[in-house]
C-alpha cells in the first residue's frame, strides 16, 4: 500500500505519486571560465547528467550513479556535494517527481574512468550551452550556484 494523505485516502482528492530524479552540475575552472559538464541526450538534447532515484538509493547516491552511468567518471569522494534545488517536475503523461540538484566543485584530472559513457558529454560555460532542455539548468545554476 502507498502512503496516503488523509484526502488522498478518503477520496477528496487524487492520489499523487511523485518519484525523485536528481541532477549533477558539476563545475571546475579553466582558464578563469567556469564550465559544467553536460551530457546529450538522443531525445533531450544536452542536460546535466541525472536520472531516477532507485528505490533503495539516497538523492546524492542516485546523483553519483547517474552520473557515473551517463559520463563513464567516477567523482572522487573527498568532493563536497551540496543540494542546490528541489524542483517539482509536471511532465504531462509521463508524470510528476521532484529533481533533486547536487553541485559539486571538481578537477577534471581527479575524474577516474569507470566505464564507457552512455552520452555525449562537453565542458561549457552556462552562455555555451544553447539548447531548450538545458535552458532551465542554465537558470537555475545561474541562480543557486552564482
Amino acid at each position: 500500500p502507498l502512503p496516503l494523505t488523509v484526502s488522498e485516502a478518503t477520496g477528496k482528492k487524487a492520489a499523487l505519486i511523485v518519484r525523485a530524479a536528481t541532477r549533477m552540475a558539476v563545475e571546475h575552472l579553466a582558464e578563469g571560465r567556469r564550465e559544467f559538464l553536460f551530457v546529450k541526450h538522443p531525445v533531450k538534447g544536452w542536460e546535466l547528467p541525472g536520472g531516477a532515484v532507485d528505490p533503495h538509493e539516497t538523492g546524492v547516491e542516485g546523483a553519483l550513479r547517474e552520473f557515473r552511468e551517463e559520463t563513464g567518471f567516477a567523482i572522487d569522494k573527498d568532493v563536497e556535494f551540496k543540494l542546490v534545488a528541489t524542483l517539482p517536475v509536471d511532465a504531462g503523461s509521463a508524470g510528476f517527481w521532484l529533481d533533486l540538484v547536487y553541485h559539486a566543485v571538481v578537477n577534471p584530472e581527479g575524474l577516474q574512468t569507470v566505464g564507457t559513457p552512455e552520452f555525449e558529454q562537453r565542458w561549457m560555460t552556462l552562455g555555451e550551452v544553447h539548447d531548450d532542455t538545458a535552458d532551465k539548468y542554465v537558470e537555475l545554476i545561474g541562480t543557486f550556484i552564482g
